[in-house]
Order: C-alpha cells, then sequence, then structure tokens
C-alpha cells in the first residue's frame, strides 16, 4: 500500500537526545482500565535525561511495567533511544 509520511527535520546540539518508540509503549491501561498515555512517557523521559541511555530505557519501561502491574500488555512495543555525542 502507499502511505504518505510527513517528513521533519531538526539540528542536534552535543548531548541531545532522540527517542523513537511505537504506541505499544504508550497505549498501555492499568488495572483499573486507566491509560498510561503519552504524557506519562513523556514525563518519564524527561525525568530520565540525565541518566545514560540504556538506563533510561530500563527506567521508562520500568515505570510502564510498574503502572501496568499484573496485566500482560496487549501490543508490542519498541523503544530506541539516541544520543547525540
Amino acid at each position: 500500500e502507499n502511505f504518505e509520511y510527513k517528513v521533519y527535520e531538526t539540528d542536534f546540539e552535543k548531548n541531545d537526545y532522540l527517542y523513537l518508540f511505537t504506541d505499544g509503549l504508550y497505549e498501555v491501561f492499568n488495572q483499573n482500565k486507566v491509560l498510561f498515555g503519552i504524557d506519562n512517557l513523556e514525563k518519564t523521559i524527561k525525568n530520565n535525561l540525565n541518566s545514560d541511555l540504556k538506563l533510561s530505557i530500563k527506567r521508562v519501561t520500568d515505570e510502564i511495567n510498574k503502572w501496568m502491574g499484573e496485566k500482560e500488555k496487549d501490543d508490542d512495543a519498541t523503544v530506541i533511544a539516541i544520543r547525540y555525542l
């Protein structure tokens, strides 16, 4: 199928971060059926920007898993973090 994608350009400065993720990372619900959401994901990422990338991703996924509790994920989730040196 043919899809149209928007193209964005940006300039990076030293120590800038870029996080790429699928919707399965933030479209998760807790046991009370409350959505984690993009705002909570953004807040969690910002709270961990001083960590190295591996630890940052671990903290983000830990926070999402904590949110979900015992509930199983309904979707796959992918996150890629890049730091411009």
